[in-house]
């Protein structure tokens, strides 16, 4: 009975798994059309920065480098929140072709108090402020590909039922182990967000590649009702803006295209990026997320839990190593191909020292994030 709990586990697992390859494989590639004749309108990248200095720069020069589309106006809004390095220094050698907006002078004018989301605050007022149609976000430690301009507002021209608009980050990686893992788990998290997307089960996606009409976000009143928690600016909005419009939410797949971001170089730093994306998992509208999370929680327990009793029960042993075997080949031959879809094949060199670090991971962060409510993020500590 045991061994055959385990192999059934495991196959609910790959079954989860499958699915999202499944409806991976259903979103369209969306190719550029060159003959497209733009209406004309305006478009707005914003970036939230807090203490960007040595990446702020790369940013804006790569927004910089894209290709300027007939008809189309675009503005570059950088939220300055509250920096104490030189990124305001770094933000004024771009003179007027950057619009910096300073965060402690609008929360001091307007007399906020008691903020636990200064970014959703800080995003409410630059959309708010831009007189664009089309609002672009991605963060200040990316780097944004040259035709992503141009590629986003096509997608909104073409397909006019569309709100908002998820595209695809992945990481930037050296000879580190926990920067390749970082860059394989987002290989993955990108199939899971663009699966979820057109299936409908779970609207996600990452502020580091988000778009979505201006119209869309005032319709949804912003950020009105979830400023209570810290992270979340993304998934907050894009399910807002599900739920009040009906196939509403789209995701840009596009081959070996998406904008790159750096990752944590140090556990402690990554330890604490994940714990403030773990702290809106029970958040979320529709139940499927914290389900199917939830279901592969207990499941990696199960795993390290009966490998660690095989001394004292051979039959959880068993059923132990089953569903390890079932989870090291699904994941296996799901990030094999989504690590190819990016150009990032050379991950899986280290996929085995990966997929055991992935348990354990899953496992603690998972159990922190029930527990730990607080954590430190650029220097603030916020929950």
């Amino acid at each position: 009975m045991i061994i055959f709990i385990g192999l059934f586990s495991g196959v609910i697992y790959s079954i989860i798994v499958g699915g999202y390859y499944f409806y991976w494989k259903k979103i369209p590639l969306f190719v550029y059309s060159e003959k497209h004749n733009y209406t004309p309108q305006k478009a707005a990248i914003i970036i939230p920065a807090r203490n960007e200095e040595n990446n702020i720069e790369k940013c804006i020069n790569s927004i910089l480098q894209n290709e300027i589309l007939p008809n189309i106006t675009v503005e570059i809004i950088v939220i300055d929140d509250h920096s104490t390095d030189k990124t305001p220094q770094v933000l004024a050698s771009f003179g007027p072709s950057v619009t910096v907006l300073q965060l402690k002078e609008y929360i001091e004018k307007n007399n906020l108090q008691n903020l636990n989301s200064y970014k959703k605050t800080g995003i409410e007022w630059a959309v708010r402020h831009s007189q664009a149609d089309i609002i672009l976000m991605t963060d200040a430690d990316c780097i944004v590909p040259t035709d992503w301009i141009r590629n986003t507002v096509q997608y909104f021209e073409l397909h006019t039922n569309t709100q908002c608009l998820a595209g695809a980050v992945n990481f930037t990686f050296n000879q580190q182990i926990i920067t390749q893992f970082q860059a394989l788990d987002f290989c993955g998290m990108m199939g899971v967000t663009g699966a979820g997307i057109i299936s409908g089960l779970s609207e996600i996606g990452n502020g580091a590649n988000l778009a979505f009409r201006k119209s869309a976000f005032d319709a949804v009143n912003g950020y009105a009702g979830v400023k209570k928690y810290a992270s979340g600016d993304d998934v907050f909005l894009i399910q807002k803006i599900a739920t009040q419009f009906q196939k509403g939410v789209s995701f840009l797949k596009i081959k070996n295209h998406s904008v790159k971001t750096t990752p944590m170089y140090d556990f402690s730093s990554f330890w604490q990026q994940r714990l403030r994306w773990a702290t809106k998992n029970n958040a979320y509208e529709k139940p499927y997320i914290p389900i199917i999370l939830g279901y592969i929680f207990i499941f990696c327990n199960a795993i390290i839990i009966c490998l660690l009793s095989t001394l004292f029960c051979p039959c959880l042993g068993v059923a132990g190593l089953i569903m390890l075997s079932l989870k090291y080949i699904t994941d296996r031959l799901f990030l094999a191909k989504m690590s190819h879809f990016f150009n990032q094949p050379s991950l899986m060199k280290k996929y085995f020292l990966i997929q055991c670090f992935h348990i354990f991971y899953i496992v603690r962060i998972g159990w922190e994030s029930l527990f730990k409510k607080e954590y430190q993020w650029k220097g603030r500590t916020t929950s």
